[in-house]
């Protein structure tokens, strides 16, 4: 296990500052397949990644849910986390979206819960 080693800085100028000098991950090493269900996952639709933007110096990812053959009841972007599943972002009849950022230790999170997959949830389609 690689812990990280810290540096503290003092200057008249400067109180302290904290350099991460080893580090296994940063907030902008996420991968993105890493939590979309594989196609052959019954009952899961991929969300569409539609782009990544930078919050804070740490990468975050724009995923949308929308279809373009068909009208639906609902959309819905749901997220699995340790504490279970969830909606999450903005759901619709015609997208569903959310925005997730990756944190320090290389893992995407959503309201500061980390996300182990995520997945689409189309209803009433026709």
């Amino acid at each position: 296990m690689n812990v990280p080693t810290f540096l503290l800085l003092v200057s008249p100028f400067l109180v302290a500052l904290i350099i991460c000098k080893s580090c296994d991950h940063d907030c902008n090493s996420c991968d993105y397949s890493s939590i979309t269900p594989t196609p052959t996952e019954v009952d899961s639709e991929l969300p569409y990644y539609v782009e990544n933007d930078s919050i804070n110096g740490c990468l975050r990812t724009f995923a949308a849910c929308f279809r373009d053959d068909s009208a639906c009841l609902s959309i819905t972007l749901k997220a699995v986390s340790a504490s279970g599943t969830k909606s999450i972002g903005e759901s619709g009849t015609t997208v569903a979206r959310a925005n997730l950022t990756c944190n320090s230790q290389g893992e995407y999170e959503y309201d500061g819960e980390p996300v182990m997959r995520i997945y689409c949830v189309f209803f009433g389609c026709l």
